[in-house]
């Protein structure tokens, strides 16, 4: 298959517009960008794949064109042979199809990312992670609550196997003492 073809695209205006010739060999960016020259309202709006159909393009062509945040029903494109170089080969064909008909009532969103998505919580969260890797909380609660501390040790001695703690606010009650990770006895 050799020549050219060209797309007919609906402008925003409800006119129709067509792309300059489309080369068969042409990449699918160079076919997305033709589409937007002729019809600027689809700028970042479309994708431009190959299809599963040809796995060279001598064989034939097989595009899939994918609208992304069109929430109206979208004019059919049209493929059509370009008039100064047209499509030549084994009986050449066109075809346009609408696999996902538009259908105000069944809505498709992307994949909403996981930062844009919150609970309303009545006490403060945060974000934990281990090793980098952000943690997920027991029932998708991170709360916190700082408690400030009530006592306070300024100070310590150690006169042997005996250690003495001063501070402010110490309890009579202390059950346990640890000092560099090992339990004291005889509290």
């Amino acid at each position: 298959m050799t020549g050219a073809f060209k797309i007919k695209c609906a402008l925003k205006n409800g006119g129709w517009n067509t792309t300059i010739d489309i080369y068969n060999m042409n990449s699918t960016n160079q076919i997305r960008d033709a589409i937007i020259l002729a019809c600027p309202n689809y700028r970042e709006k479309i994708e431009v794949s190959n299809g599963p159909k040809y796995n060279y393009y001598e064989n034939g062509r097989d595009i899939l064109i994918r609208f992304v945040g069109h929430n109206y029903d979208v004019p059919q494109m049209e493929i059509m042979s370009s008039d100064s170089m047209p499509i030549t080969g084994n009986e050449p064909s066109f075809n346009s199809t609408t696999w996902i008909p538009y259908d105000p009532t069944r809505l498709f969103y992307e994949p909403v990312p996981f930062e844009f998505l919150h609970t309303a919580e009545t006490s403060p969260q945060v974000i934990v992670t281990v090793d980098g890797i952000e943690a997920v909380c027991a029932s998708l609660n991170c709360s916190y609550k700082y408690v400030a501390p009530v006592t306070k040790i300024t100070g310590f001695s150690l006169n042997g196997n005996q250690m003495t703690l001063t501070g402010t606010g110490l309890q009579d009650n202390i059950k346990t003492v640890t000092l560099s990770h090992v339990p004291c006895t005889g509290i």
